[in-house]
């Protein structure tokens, strides 16, 4: 639950910003290790992801619109996230009692959710151990969000509250990385 007396002092505020940065970049450091991995496995991927970056970006300087461009990219840093599964599990306290198959979780619970075996589940993505980014096509996003829930994917937590707060910095600096590195892949 989110604390409302807490005093906000500029070096509380500097600390949480420092925490955020220093988390963030180690979960990019994660991603851009199994991504790197993935691209020396996949040729084919390797050269989709250079040609989109470089039809997108070309000789410019990279800028927010090129970011929200690259839709093969996200796919690629969401396709890691899902293989390589860098954040495995999170922890939550139930909030209400929740009713789970034929169990009810009583309220004020602590719960494990399994994020690493949920990216894995050949239900939710056929063919699970297969890096394949076309897995993350809105409309099979779609589908599986219909079928599965909201929260069908979240390798970086849950939305609203629960979303790790370092989430987009690690997005954005992938992508920066990747574009950035995207001509010496081979």
């Amino acid at each position: 639950m989110l604390r409302s007396d807490l005093e906000l002092t500029e070096g509380s505020i500097i600390s949480q910003m420092i925490s955020i940065w220093t988390a963030s970049s180690h979960t990019t450091s994660l991603l851009l290790t199994w991504m790197f991995y993935f691209l020396g496995k996949h040729k084919d991927v390797q050269q989709k992801l250079r040609e989109e970056i470089r039809t997108v970006v070309g000789d410019e300087e990279l800028t927010p619109k090129h970011l929200q461009d690259l839709c093969y990219t996200r796919k690629c840093i969401d396709e890691t996230l899902r293989c390589g599964v860098v954040a495995t599990w999170g922890a939550r306290i139930s909030e209400n009692d929740e009713k789970i198959g034929d169990y009810v979780v009583p309220k004020n619970t602590p719960i494990l959710i399994p994020i690493g075996i949920q990216c894995q589940d050949q239900d939710i993505f056929p063919d699970p151990l297969t890096f394949n980014p076309d897995n993350f096509d809105s409309e099979k996003m779609k589908k599986r969000r219909k079928d599965f829930g909201k929260f069908v994917y979240s390798p970086l937590g849950f939305a609203g509250k629960r979303v790790c707060p370092g989430q987009r910095d690690t997005m954005v600096k992938a992508q920066m990385i990747l574009v950035n590195s995207s001509e010496i892949l081979n």
